[in-house]
């Protein structure tokens, strides 16, 4: 189906794909996370080592809608793989980056559902928060946020400053280093009412 996508960038193909997707459980989560992935990360249509097809447009926005089922299940799942969220979390970042606004568009609000539903969730190993551990890759999206339209970025924004703010006390250099990310993207931000 994502060659099908791939070669006709027909509306109906990427709905029969995501209605295909939602239909996911976990057993099938693997599969869908490695998909994304490999479309989202390593930019390739196919899985092959010996063959590279980069993914159009309408394939990787495919791809950032299926992640939405994904993050959904992801945070039912009572024993998390960390290593499928990494890839999710890593996938949307890298969508934001494209610079393509119909991307972004589709990957904020699942980057805002990925803090929701896992900023309680503790590590294994230390106890600290699950989400801590991606920080850098956040800062990288609040940077982009502030460049787009704030109706596109802004729920994450707010629910990532949210986030970090409720840790300042366990953690006051980490959310001194969002707060200056955020202080710079609002200096820089086009869309004030004044200068």
């Amino acid at each position: 189906l994502l060659t099908l996508l791939q070669s006709t960038g027909d509306i109906r193909v990427h709905n029969f794909l995501v209605s295909i997707a939602s239909t996911m459980d976990e057993s099938k989560l693997s599969f869908w996370v490695s998909t994304v992935r490999r479309v989202l990360v390593t930019s390739s249509l196919i899985d092959s080592t010996s063959l590279a097809i980069e993914p159009t447009h309408e394939v990787k926005r495919a791809c950032v809608d299926i992640s939405m089922y994904i993050v959904d299940i992801l945070g039912k799942t009572l024993y998390l793989s960390t290593e499928n969220l990494d890839d999710i979390i890593s996938s949307l970042c890298r969508a934001n980056e494209t610079g393509s606004v119909q991307l972004q568009e589709a990957a904020f609000p699942v980057l805002q559902k990925v803090i929701e539903l896992f900023k309680d969730r503790p590590t294994a190993e230390n106890n600290g928060r699950l989400l801590d551990l991606y920080d850098s890759q956040f800062a990288s999206v609040v940077k982009v946020g502030f460049q787009l339209n704030l109706a596109i970025s802004g729920g994450f924004l707010s629910t990532y400053l949210t986030f970090n703010t409720d840790n300042m006390s366990k953690d006051p250099e980490n959310c001194s280093a969002i707060l200056v990310v955020y202080l710079n993207g609002l200096d820089g931000c086009q869309q004030r009412s004044t200068p």
